[in-house]
């Protein structure tokens, strides 16, 4: 019979608590949504409104924490 060695450690080695991880997602969820904006619409002016606009929110969320 094997011994599977990595089940406890895999949940534990990040190191990482619950909050950064919600940041980090909403960082990569702003960044795809950046990039999903530029391919729809194929314009600079309107990526960069864009990405400010969700610089700003994601500033809100955090300091609401």
């Amino acid at each position: 019979m094997s011994k599977d060695i990595n089940t406890s450690k895999s949940a534990k080695s990040s190191g990482r608590g619950r909050g950064s991880k919600d940041a980090l997602n909403l960082v990569k969820s702003i960044m795809l949504g950046v990039g999903t904006l530029y391919l729809t619409t194929r314009s600079v002016v309107v990526t960069v409104i864009g990405a400010g606009v969700a610089v700003i929110l994601l500033a809100i969320i955090l300091a609401s924490r």
